[in-house]
Order: structure tokens, then sequence, then C-alpha cells
């Protein structure tokens, strides 16, 4: 009896042990979802998730020259459909990188992306491409 009750007191302290461990190991931050598209040439587009609002970015990976307009499309995958949901305008030239914020986006647990289309001309009317970023969930 006293040999089966160590061996169960044995198993009780080898858990207690066990939980109070993994309960003290430091617990890492998820990492923000990110997505990005290089696949343009002269240009790296990322969104990100930060806290109630979105971080979008536009930045030359390729000297270029000259300047660039675009329109910035925040976008969420709805019904079978990218639906915007916000939208930023600006420029890109050498040395000069665009940061957006959206702010106050709701969480849905949905497909999200930015979509840029870039235009020759800062009335918007010369099209020239459009870059999507990959999807993340937000």
């Amino acid at each position: 009896m006293k040999r089966k009750l160590m061996k169960v007191f044995s198993v009780i302290i080898a858990t207690s042990i066990a939980i109070i461990g993994f309960g003290l190991m430091p617990v890492q931050k998820a990492e923000a979802a990110t997505a990005c598209d290089t696949t343009s040439g002269s240009f790296a587009i990322c969104g990100s998730n930060a806290g109630s609002n979105v971080n979008a970015s536009i930045t030359i990976t390729d000297p270029t020259y000259g300047r660039d307009y675009w329109t910035m499309y925040l976008q969420r995958y709805e019904n079978g459909k990218w639906n915007t949901i916000g939208t930023r305008t600006g420029y890109i030239e050498w040395g000069s990188n665009s940061y957006r914020t959206f702010t106050n986006v709701a969480y849905k647990n949905a497909k999200t992306r930015i979509n840029v289309k870039f235009y020759g001309d800062a009335a918007h009317t010369q099209f020239e491409f459009a870059v999507p970023t990959t999807s993340w969930i937000r």
C-alpha cells in the first residue's frame, strides 16, 4: 500500500511540476499578419494588421526615375468577390517610399489584401498596371 501511495504521489508531483513549468514558460506574442508582393519588379507592396488599423507600404526595390502615382485599395473578400473597404492615394519616387494607415478596420475573420493601381499622371487617368498583395486573414 505504501509503495502504491508513493507511486501516486510521484505522478501527482511530476504532473504538477509539468503544469507549473508550462505555465511559467514565456509566451511569444503572435506575429502581426503581413502580406507582401514583390513581383512588380521595382516595387514591394505590403499590408499588415496593427491593432485596429491596417498599415500599408509601397517601397522601391530597384532604382527608378520619375514619379509614379498610385491609388491603394484595402480590400476584403466577401460573398465571392473582393470589396474595397478603404482607399488612399499618393505618389512614389526614388528616395520617397509611401506609407499609409487604414484606421478602425473591423476584424471579420476574412481574407484581406492591398491592391495598388499605378498611373502615369497625377489625375490618375493613364493606368499603367495593378499589383495586389497576397491575402491575409483579418
